[in-house]
């Protein structure tokens, strides 16, 4: 099976979905708003996604990297706590979800992929952003932000947490719905 990265010369249409009430919701990629593609045609899409896409390791980091049609690494699905709060569960393992590191309240602490236990530091608030399709995500624990470190774009660079800053794109998430897999050739 052949897998493409996305891009916006694909015509990537990036969703704004309501939020679905209810134990889960459709399973979506995660693209940070600062992303090349979103300013310039042709540019690469960032997905946040589980480092080498070890999903099945507690404490593996959750990074950007280029967005993969398909990827389970890349996509996440909500499971709702209340009509505020839900985990993000991953795609090829839904007994895993994104939460900080060690349940820290630091600036700069890091996402990692973890079983899920029903901690603050795993449950997230989306709000809107000013840009249509795109979100801030609140960590319930800590009341901080995901964000990407440094605000920067490129392949590894860390999903973190911060305050909420005015302007800072890459800490904004838009959603795509992700692909769905066709029954096997």
């Amino acid at each position: 099976m052949k897998r493409a990265v996305i891009n916006t010369a694909l015509g990537l249409a990036v969703v704004a979905s309501s939020i679905a009430v209810g134990p889960t919701a459709s399973a979506y990629t995660l693209i940070s708003r600062a992303s090349p593609g979103y300013s310039q045609s042709g540019g690469t899409m960032f997905c946040a996604g589980v480092a080498a896409g070890n999903v099945n390791t507690d404490g593996t980091q959750i990074i950007i990297w280029p967005c993969i049609v398909g990827a389970q690494d890349q996509q996440w699905t909500e499971t709702r706590l209340n009509d505020t709060w839900f985990s993000l569960s991953n795609g090829s393992n839904p007994n895993q979800c994104m939460g900080v590191a060690a349940g820290s309240v630091s600036h700069g602490a890091q996402m990692v992929i973890w079983h899920f236990y029903g901690s603050g530091n795993q449950y997230w608030r989306k709000d809107p952003s000013p840009h249509p399709g795109c979100y801030y995500f609140t960590n319930l624990g800590s009341q901080l932000v995901m964000g990407v470190a440094g605000g920067k774009m490129s392949q590894g660079t860390p999903v973190i947490q911060w305050e909420q800053l005015t302007g800072h794109v890459d800490q904004e998430w838009c959603f795509a719905t992700a692909p769905r897999r066709g029954p096997a050739a």
